[in-house]
């Protein structure tokens, strides 16, 4: 409780502004986690880790949900993919949540075959929402 009541003497645009720029921090953070796992996949270190895949890295030895490792990969690739919309989101004009919704998670092939294992492969295959 003693955390609230820091926030709670804040004036109002400042409360405000703080917010913002914190979920511009938490929409950053999870664009330097996706370039960790494309890099860590890139350089095959998830093999020895005993990994068949980037996503299992990720659910296995980074506690992330395995969906919410399938997005990181899938939003990440096609920022890297297409340099205005990764130009975008890094000024802040397009947050994390669009970028998500852009990409279209989870894609159709997903949905309609219950996988349960997407890998980058299908990550960049079905990004062409965004070319």
């Amino acid at each position: 409780m003693k955390q609230l009541a820091q926030y709670l003497q804040l004036p109002e645009e400042e409360l405000c502004q703080q917010a913002k720029t914190m979920r511009r921090q938490v929409d950053r953070s999870l664009w330097n986690l996706g370039l960790y796992l494309i890099a860590i996949q890139q350089r095959k270190l998830h093999r020895a880790r005993g990994c068949s895949g980037i996503i299992q890295f990720a659910v296995r030895f980074l506690d992330l949900a395995q969906q919410k490792a399938y997005e990181l990969v899938r939003a990440t690739t096609s920022l890297l993919e297409t340099p205005l919309l990764a130009e975008a989101f890094r000024d802040g004009r397009v947050c994390w949540g669009k970028i998500r919704e852009i990409t279209g998670y989870p894609p159709a092939r997903m949905r309609l075959s219950g996988s349960t294992t997407p890998s980058i492969t299908t990550a960049t295959k079905s990004r062409g929402a965004l070319q």
